[in-house]
């Protein structure tokens, strides 16, 4: 039995290792992008009911760093403060599917065809979610003026009052390092766990004997785990590492990533009672056929590359020396167990 701890610590710190430099600059990008890019700036694109208000609401959503828990209030906000249901949604579904510290983590455990696809992904499916609500109505539901400040089912991912008097590097570490990095922290250790686990228990071809090939029913089934969980962006993705490792295919792996942090059952009871039942059917209608359709699409680039996604696995962790791929993971890890420590603070 102390082996196998062994094993899981040792696949763990290495799934560490790989990805915390990655994530130290993601997580700094991420700060960079929430102090120049307020939510009074963010507003002023997401009014009309148009097209050109869904990809643009997209397109601000991906980089943007909220968690799934963390965009629902934002969104919430917007919504009651005039912007389209259309809109709303393709915010609400391309903020938490990508972001810089996931692109950056991805790149790290994963490989170039799937950090470039999955944003990308992420986008068309909240374009496509947006067009479906255009296309079904407006939502009728009555918008009141105030903020929600919380969802109900999250942690601390509340809407925060930004204190424009603080030096703006300040308020960049502060955020990245701190705030962000506490609304997602838990997800980040529990993620990196869960692939030490299936790293060290599960053999080599385990997926591919019971939920191989490229079909539907292994992306069902990723769908089916992920749309009712809560787990971020960055914490999915070193379990997406670990699955086809173990011989999962990419556009499985890839619906995961895309519905798990898209969804889960707090943003959906927030889409429900602040938006309607309708609205709330395209949400999660929206990103099945888009999240299914662009994973039979990604294994199709993969064969007609004539790709193993095996085989380039965590490559890209390689161009980081040893010595600061291990001193960025202790300094990942104390701003973690900071993150925890600040949590239970928190009244």
């Amino acid at each position: 039995m102390a082996a196998l701890y062994l094993e899981i610590m040792k696949e763990t710190w290495l799934l560490l290792k790989d990805a915390s430099p990655y994530l130290l600059f993601g997580f700094l990008i991420a700060g960079i992008i929430h102090v120049y890019m307020p939510e009074e700036k963010i507003q002023r694109f997401l009014g009309k009911d148009s097209l050109s208000s869904v990809v643009r609401a997209s397109i601000i959503g991906a980089p943007l760093p909220l968690c799934s828990c963390g965009v629902a209030p934002t969104a919430t906000k917007l919504y009651r403060d005039g912007a389209s249901s259309a809109s709303t949604l393709s915010f609400l579904i391309a903020t938490p599917e990508t972001g810089v510290d996931s692109i950056s983590i991805t790149y790290a455990l994963l490989d170039p065809v799937m950090t470039v696809f999955r944003p990308v992904a992420a986008v068309a499916t909240a374009v496509f979610a947006g067009v479906l609500e255009m296309a079904t109505g407006d939502s009728k539901i009555e918008r009141n003026n105030h903020r929600i400040r919380h969802i109900e089912g999250c942690d601390r991912c509340e809407y925060k009052e930004e204190d424009s008097k603080r030096p703006a590097l300040e308020r960049i570490l502060s955020y990245a390092f701190f705030e962000f990095l506490g609304d997602v922290s838990r997800w980040l250790i529990l993620g990196f766990i869960a692939a030490g686990v299936v790293a060290a228990l599960f053999p080599q071809t385990i997926f591919e004997t019971y939920l191989g090939g490229t079909g539907l029913i292994p992306m069902v089934a990723m769908l089916v785990i992920g749309v009712p969980m809560y787990i971020c962006a960055s914490a999915s993705t070193p379990i997406a590492a670990a699955l086809i490792a173990k011989g999962l295919s990419p556009g499985a792996a890839l619906v995961f990533l895309l519905a798990g942090p898209a969804t889960n059952m707090a943003t959906i009871t927030m889409v429900l009672k602040h938006m309607g039942k309708k609205t709330a059917a395209v949400y999660l209608t929206g990103i099945t056929i888009a999240t299914l359709t662009f994973g039979i699409i990604l294994n199709a680039l993969y064969s007609a590359l004539k790709m193993d996604p095996t085989a380039a696995l965590g490559r890209s962790a390689e161009v980081v020396p040893e010595k600061v791929a291990v001193l960025s993971a202790i300094l990942f890890m104390i701003l973690l167990i900071n993150s925890l420590r600040s949590g239970e603070r928190e009244p």
